[in-house]
């Protein structure tokens, strides 16, 4: 009767022992070895997976951290409206001087101006008054005549980030709208903040971790500006910064669309129902020629500016071996 096929492979081994024994090992060792590359790869996913979350988590902490910081200026700017107001109303533009003066001392903040309802700006301290030009073009002074009406925190308008003709930083600003009883414009009250490693917030970075913050660029330019066109998007906070340095521009294709739309506010409904939280082959553009990192993004608010917290999936797995 015909032999079946398992009778005659178990014939021709016990014909040739070593041969058979060597091919069931080499067997063995490759679905040993398939099965762990397999399971590496999953938990390599799932580490990388773990750190974009843990990314994105940290980044929604600093994005709150930094919001508050924001109000707090905001809050600093709105106590001295009613003393703007008094000294707009009188045409009392030493009494500004005076005024901004008195709040030079607070950390962070590179100066304070106050613009009349034209935009022209008519105090500022420290450093001098820019005369015979306008500013009603920048955004810092466009977002706050937008909040004209508004009270407390909803009249708060946080600036794209410009490039300053007068002391030639890159800002951003905080400003708020200067009405009359009968909520008629007078001005904008508003204080500069520049490009920074940390904008006052201790322990911002540490080991493993990078945390950069982009801001949308300001496109107002007046007649005699001559600065380049700022890009959309710039980097605004990093570490590797200077205070005050020059901001490097971003590539908008890379960031979420919460970086695009940027009213300026801090509360209010989501800018999408939809914002992409992670990106793991992310390139810091203030550090050119490193290698890609895992990053998490979250908005500050409603003000345009994104946090991003970039890790290393080799500084993870690292740290856990």
């Amino acid at each position: 009767r015909p032999v079946s096929r398992p009778v005659r492979v178990w014939r021709w081994c016990r014909r040739h022992p070593r041969v058979s024994i060597l091919t069931a090992v080499t067997s063995i060792l490759l679905i040993v070895v398939t099965l762990v590359a397999v399971q590496s790869a999953a938990e390599r996913r799932a580490r990388r997976g773990q750190i974009l979350a843990d990314n994105a988590y940290m980044a929604r902490l600093v994005a709150q951290l930094i919001q508050n910081r924001f109000e707090a200026w905001g809050e600093s700017v709105t106590k001295v409206v009613p003393d703007v107001r008094g000294h707009l109303e009188r045409g009392d533009t030493d009494g500004l001087q005076t005024l901004l003066e008195s709040l030079c001392d607070q950390p962070n903040i590179e100066n304070w101006h106050v613009f009349d309802r034209d935009g022209n700006m008519i105090a500022r301290s420290p450093g001098r008054v820019h005369d015979g030009e306008s500013f009603r073009v920048r955004d810092y002074f466009q977002g706050a005549v937008r909040h004209a009406g508004l009270h407390g925190a909803d009249a708060v308008h946080v600036s794209k980030v410009y490039h300053s003709v007068i002391d030639d930083l890159y800002k951003f600003d905080i400003t708020v709208p200067v009405v009359d009883a009968d909520a008629k414009l007078l001005g904008v009250v508003g204080v500069g903040v520049a490009t920074d490693p940390s904008l006052g917030l201790s322990q911002l970075q540490h080991a493993g971790h990078r945390v950069m913050v982009v801001a949308p660029g300001d496109p107002g330019r007046r007649e005699t500006d001559t600065h380049p066109l700022l890009p959309d998007a710039l980097v605004l906070l990093h570490p590797a910064y200077r205070y005050g340095e020059e901001a490097v521009p971003v590539d908008c294709s890379a960031l979420p669309a919460c970086a695009v739309a940027c009213p300026g506010e801090f509360t209010g409904p989501p800018l999408s129902e939809d914002i992409r939280d992670w990106d793991d082959a992310f390139h810091d553009p203030v550090v050119p020629g490193e290698d890609s990192w895992l990053a998490g993004f979250a908005p500050v608010g409603r003000t345009g500016f994104l946090v991003i917290v970039l890790q290393r999936d080799v500084d993870a797995a690292g740290a856990q071996s």
